[in-house]
């Protein structure tokens, strides 16, 4: 979980939010769920070289729903709790349990469903197109492979976020669906991770605004597994209206494929699956 900013820090920093016209690392940035600070992408011009560098906000680690551990293990993602102290968004914040070695520097942790926002923008109130992007399999939102600075600065405001994957993402059970059943009117359990990636389309829809993005211009983007989590937000009633459009980078099969049956049978029964 992100550090809270020192009172001192904030004041100093918020001497110079007055200024509409500045960069939005010395913005305060409300959102629905409390106050975030930003901080500078780059202390150096990047690779690339990308001539307005110097403008481009991030915001690491910002939870767009609760942790997963415990009683929330194997169920829908939970509303984030609201703070009441300035979060100061400097650091990326645990990743959601894989099976692979992370990059020095990051660490797992069930409270993992945490997004990440990058812009070159100067104020709140611009309205920049907005991509919210899901990585592919083995990969996490906080890899240097990931960075959106390349994106801030063509004009975008770029997210990216965590979601559960694995066991702890699409593990489905007759005991889990019956308590499915029990708690929300449903017999099917199992799609906690695409559960996931809507809980942070639905915040970045809500929320962002407050970083100059245009909520009503938002288009999802992945890419392998990534990009069936671009094609559910796409055709999901539980997101309709959410996505202005989609970039889906490797294919997946349309649901409503009839191939789609035939091989889920096949994997059931393990004709296929070897």
């Amino acid at each position: 979980m992100m550090k809270q900013v020192a009172l001192g820090a904030a004041a100093s920093l918020l001497l110079h939010a007055s200024s509409v016209e500045a960069q939005l690392y010395i913005t305060t940035i409300e959102t629905a769920y409390g106050a975030v600070q930003g901080y500078p992408a780059f202390n150096s011009s990047p690779a690339g070289n990308l001539s307005n560098w110097k403008d481009i906000t991030v915001w690491k680690g910002i939870p767009f729903a609760a942790s997963t551990a415990g009683n929330n293990r194997f169920r829908a993602p939970q509303p984030a709790s609201a703070w009441n102290s300035t979060l100061y968004a400097k650091d990326f914040a645990g990743v959601c349990p894989q099976d692979f070695t992370l990059d020095s520097g990051l660490y797992y942790s069930e409270d993992c469903l945490n997004l990440n926002i990058w812009t070159a923008g100067k104020n709140t109130s611009e309205k920049r197109p907005v991509i919210i992007w899901s990585y592919p399999a083995e990969s996490t939102a906080a890899q240097p492979l990931f960075d959106g600075g390349g994106m801030a600065s063509a004009g975008i405001v770029f997210v990216n976020y965590n979601y559960r994957t694995g066991s702890f993402g699409w593990l489905s059970t007759p005991e889990l669906s019956q308590e499915m059943s029990a708690a929300y009117g449903t017999n099917s359990s199992g799609n906690w991770g695409m559960l996931d990636q809507f809980a942070a389309l639905k915040w970045v829809k809500a929320n962002i605004a407050a970083f100059g993005g245009d909520p009503d211009r938002i288009t999802a983007m992945g890419q392998s597994a990534g990009s069936a989590a671009t094609q559910h937000m796409l055709n999901s009633p539980l997101t309709a209206g959410d996505i202005a459009g989609a970039i889906i980078e490797s294919g997946v099969r349309d649901p409503h494929d009839p191939l789609a049956t035939s091989l889920a049978e096949g994997y059931r029964n393990q004709s296929v699956a070897l």
